[in-house]
C-alpha cells in the first residue's frame, strides 16, 4: 500500500486508529498481487505492535487487529515470530476442543464456573446473549467443551442487547466471580455500556448471577465511543481492580 506521506511503495500497513481495518484491507488487496508483500506488512505490524515480533503479541491486541492478521496469515504458510524465525504454528483449527459457533463476534472468556477444578468457557456474540461449554473432561486432561444445548444465557444471565463481551472478577468482594460485559454498537444505543451481574449465590455453590435492574455502567463507569470489551486487574498496582475495555474502533479505555 502507498504510504501517507511519501509515494512510495513501502509494503507496510498505515494506519492511525483502525489497525485491524487496514490490516484486513491488506489481506483482501494483497498489493502488486505478491504474497511477499503481504508477509512483509504483516511482519512488519506484528513486530511493531508490542516490540517482541511475536505473533502472541498480536493475539493479545485490543479490538480486533487479531482476526485480521488471521485471516491475512492464512494466505500463506510461513512461521511469524522475532528474527525472521520464530514459533512454528500448525494450520488453523476452527471450534477445535467440542467447541461451536454461537453466530456471529463471539466473546470467549475462560472460568470455572460448575467448581469442578477445570476452565469452562462462556462466549458472549453479536445477538447479545451468553452461551456457556462445559468442560466435560477430566481434570488435566485436553478440554472437551459441550454447549449447554439450547440454552443461552444460563445461570440467570440475561441478554445485554448486542455484541456480549463477559469477564468474570469478584467486583463485590464476597469471595465469588461475578460478572461485568460490555455490549456494543445497536439501534438502541451508539454506545458501548456496561452491565453487572452480581453473583448471588453461596461460594463455591452453582453460581446465579442477578443482574442490576435497570443498572448500566455501575461505579461510575463511563460509556465507550461504539461498543465496549472490559477486561479487569490491578493495572497500576495499588491492591484495588481497575478496568481496561477495548472498543468497536480499537482503542482501549482505562478505568
Amino acid at each position: 500500500m502507498l504510504h501517507p506521506f511519501s509515494p512510495e511503495r513501502t509494503g507496510e500497513v498505515a494506519f492511525s486508529r483502525r489497525a485491524e481495518k487496514a490490516l484486513l484491507r491488506q489481506a483482501k488487496a494483497m498489493w502488486a498481487g505478491t504474497r511477499e508483500g503481504l508477509k512483509h506488512a504483516v511482519r512488519r505490524y506484528v513486530r511493531r505492535h508490542r516490540g517482541d515480533g511475536t505473533l502472541f503479541s498480536v493475539l493479545r491486541s485490543p479490538g480486533r487487529a487479531a482476526a485480521a492478521a488471521l485471516l491475512a496469515l492464512q494466505l500463506y504458510a510461513s512461521p511469524v515470530g522475532a528474527n525472521g524465525g520464530g514459533i512454528p504454528f500448525g494450520a488453523g483449527q476452527e471450534n477445535p476442543f467440542g467447541l461451536q459457533g454461537v453466530g456471529s463476534s463471539s466473546g470467549p472468556t475462560f472460568v470455572d464456573l460448575d467448581n469442578d477444578g477445570d476452565l469452562d468457557l462462556v462466549s458472549g456474540a453479536q445477538d447479545g446473549n451468553f452461551y456457556y461449554f462445559e468442560n466435560t473432561a477430566n481434570p488435566g486432561a485436553i478440554p472437551t467443551f459441550a454447549l449447554a444445548t439450547g440454552v443461552s444465557n444460563p445461570f440467570g444471565l440475561q441478554s445485554v442487547v448486542v455484541f456480549s463481551k463477559p469477564t468474570f472478577v469478584d467486583l463485590d468482594s464476597d469471595g465469588d466471580l461475578d460478572l461485568i460485559s460490555g455490549n456494543g454498537l445497536s439501534v438502541e444505543s451508539f454506545y458501548g455500556n456496561f452491565f453487572y451481574f452480581e453473583n448471588t449465590a453461596d461460594p463455591g455453590a452453582t453460581p446465579t448471577f442477578a443482574l442490576a435492574t435497570g443498572v448500566s455502567n455501575p461505579f461510575e463507569l463511563v460509556t465507550t465511543v461504539v461498543g465496549s470489551a472490559p477486561t479487569v486487574g490491578d493495572v497500576d498496582g495499588d491492591g484495588d481492580l481497575d478496568l481496561v475495555s477495548g472498543t468497536y474502533f480499537g482503542l482501549s479505555l482505562y478505568y
